[in-house]
């Protein structure tokens, strides 16, 4: 009885290796069947995606007039003006220009009065934007602005 029980024992682990070698072996030949864009790629032929257009707002998205305020943060008083965007191009009225990316980010400079220049920096995005600004005397603050 003991050796019927080992040759049984024998039989079940032969046959499970063999199971184990015959799930192996197809599952290799189901890849190598596979046609060639499905199989998975290395790492290293993947092409990355370009990101999605859909968005950001095509050249000229924030095209138009816009007014903005100014307060400063350590000196006193606060101003304001408005600017006109065509494309990527920034023009402060009273003299100044500046850039805008497709995604909004904002820089521009201009005239603060009384020989100060200002330089302001932010992100515009729909109809609203903000960011902050340095002055050439110092004062530093925040801006925000509206599209009219």
């Amino acid at each position: 009885m003991l050796r019927d029980f080992q040759v049984a024992l024998m039989a079940a682990i032969a046959l499970a290796a063999a199971t184990s070698v015959a799930i192996a072996g197809l599952s290799q030949d189901r890849r190598e069947d596979q046609p060639p864009q499905s199989r998975p790629k290395p790492p290293h032929a993947r092409q990355s995606n370009p990101p999605a257009r859909g968005n950001l707002p095509a050249a000229g998205g924030f095209d138009g007039g816009w007014s903005f305020t100014g307060t400063s943060t350590n000196c006193q008083g606060s101003g304001g003006g408005s600017f006109t965007v065509s494309g990527t191009q920034v023009i402060v009225s009273g003299g100044g220009s500046g850039r805008v990316s497709r995604s909004g980010a904002f820089q521009a400079s201009t005239n603060a009065g009384g020989g100060v220049s200002l330089s302001a920096v932010g992100r515009l995005s729909g109809n609203r934007g903000g960011g902050s600004y340095r002055r050439s005397d110092g004062c530093v603050g925040r801006w925000t602005a509206v599209r009219r």
